[in-house]
């Protein structure tokens, strides 16, 4: 799964230079984030949070890269975990509000017994509300989980997942976001909800404050179901 993921953000870097004729102000959009984190649940730890977003879009394509690390040291320096995301997303627009999508992702975390999740789901999404300043999207689709325990015993599985992502400009300067989602089967269930409020500092600077709250409904023994991360980062948009 991780060589898959490494490949499609290859692929997909490849693709954008073929399509360079289009004005890059149109066809690339991201961000970078870095911050501290507080974390509980499987962990209590203050840690180093850092984020980076790509979009890139040409015509009726919209590719997006989501890489996420969080490094957690004590008193010492020393580490005591990590953990990696990686996502890449690729949509088509066959209309105004309708489009198809299709979503790699691979996790590696060490605090919460397991040594990897990954997964593939493709579906229909859909963009419900579409005004200036407020969005929603919803997305349905199934999908394949494969992961791995720390004890070894690999668990995988067809899913379906259902995700939805609601924006609301509060004003010129503010962003709130809440981002939901739901993978569920093989009596696995996965809910994620990332909240975040954004507010912006000076040009393209900003300041975001998030609580990320992950369930899962089957865990290992001596590992908490729900984690929560509650982290303020700085936001540098290009």
């Amino acid at each position: 799964m991780k060589k898959i993921i490494y490949s499609a953000i290859v692929t997909l870097l490849i693709s954008s230079v073929a399509h360079a004729a289009e004005p890059a102000s149109d066809r690339y959009k991201g961000n970078v984030e870095l911050g501290l984190i507080k974390t509980s649940g499987n962990t209590k730890t203050q840690s180093v949070n850092a984020k980076s977003k790509l979009e890139i879009r040409y015509g009726k394509f919209l590719h997006t890269l989501n890489l996420t690390t969080l490094n957690s040291k004590d008193s010492k320096g020393m580490t005591i975990a990590e953990k990696d995301t990686a996502s890449l997303k690729s949509d088509y627009r066959f209309s105004e509000r309708d489009y198809i999508f299709g979503l790699l992702t691979y996790e590696e975390d060490e605090f919460n017994g397991y040594d990897y999740q990954g997964g593939f789901s493709a579906g229909y999404g859909r963009k419900v509300i579409n005004h200036e300043r407020v969005s929603l999207n919803l997305e349905l689709g199934p999908g394949f989980r494969r992961a791995r325990l720390n004890n070894g015993t690999v668990q995988k599985g067809l899913i379906w997942r259902l995700a939805g992502d609601f924006d609301w400009k509060i004003s010129k300067t503010a962003l709130f976001e809440e981002d939901l989602s739901v993978e569920t089967g093989n009596n696995l269930t996965i809910t994620k909800s990332v909240t975040a409020l954004t507010a912006q500092i000076v040009g393209q600077l900003a300041m975001k404050t998030a609580i990320t709250v992950k369930n899962t409904s089957k865990v290992p023994v001596s590992v908490k179901k729900t984690d929560t991360e509650t982290s303020v980062t700085l936001v540098y948009t290009f």
